[in-house]
């Protein structure tokens, strides 16, 4: 035994560098992450412009549809109180019919064109911010970024609660993932902001 006790040193001695080379060519665990879109999409100055704009016109549209709502209410009136052989009975009807299809053709148009303009800009954006998300994570040697799950189910009908658990690719994660605060400055071009952070490593099994 006291023989055979030098050999298992020699023996542990020769393979412990091997060891230790072997471990250090190993491939090393993928950073991961976790980003809120929303709140980067609500924090791009692009976005926010946009929807600035977007929400000045619908204003606008609204203002439209209102004043015509008023005078659709002031026809009616005096229809409501003239006979239908009244000299301005006619008229008064052909105008409001007239309003009524302008109403809706105001409408249709102005749902049609706010809804392709949010679309675009949705997609622009987002566009924008997976370039910058890459470089942003190549600077920090993160190799995926998840979206950051809801924590909360939401849906009310058991059909809509099944869709929503089946896509849910993310249950959990440890808040140290959590990148978003990080990178909207970097987003938004803060000074200082593109200086790399030290990589996440991914959880351990």
């Amino acid at each position: 035994m006291r023989a055979f006790l030098p050999l298992l040193l020699v023996f542990s001695a020769l393979l412990t560098p091997a060891l230790v080379a072997a471990e250090a060519t190993k491939p090393a665990a993928p950073k991961i992450c976790v980003l809120r879109l929303e709140d980067v999409l609500k924090a791009n100055k692009e976005y926010l412009d946009g929807m600035a704009s977007w929400k000045k016109d619908q204003e606008t549209i609204g203002a439209t549809l209102k004043a015509i709502d008023e005078k659709l209410q002031d026809l009616d009136g005096k229809l409501q109180v003239l006979k239908s052989d009244h000299p301005s009975f006619a008229s008064f009807q052909e105008e409001l019919e007239s309003l009524k299809l302008k109403k809706k053709l105001t409408i249709d148009r102005a749902r049609a064109d706010l809804e392709k303009r949010q679309v675009t800009l949705v997609k622009k954006v987002f566009a924008q911010v997976r370039t910058q998300l890459s470089t942003f994570c190549q600077e920090r040697g993160i190799m995926l970024v998840h979206l950051a799950p809801d924590g909360e189910l939401n849906s009310n009908g058991f059909s809509d609660l099944q869709l929503e658990l089946g896509i849910k690719s993310v249950l959990w994660y440890d808040a140290s993932m959590d990148i978003t605060e990080a990178f909207i400055p970097f987003m938004n071009g803060a000074p200082g902001a593109v200086a790399p952070a030290a990589p996440v490593d991914a959880p351990k099994p």
